[in-house]
């Protein structure tokens, strides 16, 4: 059996790359991506999910009537569902059209609307000035062919008295100051 491999041209990045290959990695596994992902089905994970955001919700309650989050690469929406239930406006920003696609899905069921982006995170930040409340990533930094520079890019957009959360990313921090920043 021969193994075709498509031919990437020569003024692509290697980050455009690395978001084709997450594309057609999630084109493959989205539609079981809730069963296989440990962090969506353990029962301490999702308890320390919720733990979480009820915390962080609870300390923008006195300031903030709807507060506002960015849910970089949702995917099929285990962070973004959690701040729906809670009342939060979100934004879902991911790169695979498969994973929106139940994302979209679940929300249509349980009646909830939030703004679904089909881009790659660096793109969006670089393209818009929005700012927000709470920026998640659940398990999605290590996807990243920068990582740093997106969590610099994503940290400048948390308003003041806002969060900066991330879990599940196995990624090994080249700044160990960034995991005790607070703003």
């Amino acid at each position: 059996m021969t193994e075709t491999r498509t031919q990437i041209p020569k003024n692509r990045s290697v980050a455009a790359e690395v978001a084709e290959a997450n594309v057609d990695f999630y084109s493959l596994i989205a539609y079981k991506y809730d069963l296989y992902e440990g962090g969506l089905f353990d029962s301490f994970f999702q308890q320390m999910l919720i733990d979480d955001l009820d915390r962080i919700t609870a300390s923008l309650r006195h300031a903030v009537k709807q507060p506002k989050a960015l849910d970089c690469g949702g995917g099929t929406g285990n962070i973004a569902g959690k701040l729906l239930e809670r009342g939060w406006s979100v934004t879902v920003v991911d790169v695979s059209p498969d994973m929106l696609a139940i994302l979209n899905q679940k929300c249509q069921a349980r009646q909830f609307s939030p703004s679904i982006v089909n881009q790659t995170i660096e793109m969006y930040l670089a393209e818009t000035s929005d700012s927000y409340d709470l920026i998640c990533f659940g398990s999605v930094l290590h996807h990243l062919y920068s990582y740093l520079g997106v969590v610099s890019m994503a940290a400048d957009r948390v308003r003041p008295g806002g969060f900066f959360y991330s879990n599940f990313d196995s990624v090994i921090t080249k700044r160990p100051f960034l995991g005790a920043c607070r703003r």
